[in-house]
């Protein structure tokens, strides 16, 4: 039964994994609403994306403690945010005089591409419920 195996290892995340994505959210709706008190009118987009976004990470972040499988729902969440944190970045680095909010969206797009690409690898190592690797499962 290998591809059970290799599908249960996939499918669960590492406590590592788990605290970055519990940490995650509440910055994530923080800064989303830092720059939207900024500048209200042009980063939509991003405050939602945050506050949304954020609320549902930490839910996968819940679930994901309490053992469930939600890899691909973190994520799906996390490549929406991205791309829409990217369009207000993109978006406000073309303005004159938005260098601070510009470098909180650089910041922030910075952070969800990088625990994007944490969770799609699998970075932290298997998590200790795991059966190691070539173990038969009964």
């Amino acid at each position: 039964m290998p591809c059970a195996s290799a599908s249960l290892r996939s499918r669960v995340l590492n406590y590592k994994l788990c605290s970055s994505l519990t940490l995650y959210a509440p910055l994530a709706a923080l800064l989303g609403w830092l720059v939207h008190s900024w500048v209200p009118w042009m980063v939509q987009k991003s405050f939602y994306a945050g506050l949304v976004g954020g609320g549902l990470c930490l839910v996968w972040a819940v679930l994901a403690w309490l053992g469930h499988r939600v890899r691909a729902g973190a994520v799906l969440t996390l490549m929406v945010m991205g791309f829409l944190f990217l369009a207000d970045t993109v978006q406000m680095w073309q303005e004159r005089g938005a260098c601070k909010m510009s470098a909180v969206l650089t910041l922030l797009t910075g952070l969800t591409v990088l625990l994007l690409t944490a969770l799609v690898h699998n970075f932290g190592g298997r998590h200790p419920d795991e059966p190691p690797p070539g173990a038969q499962l009964h």
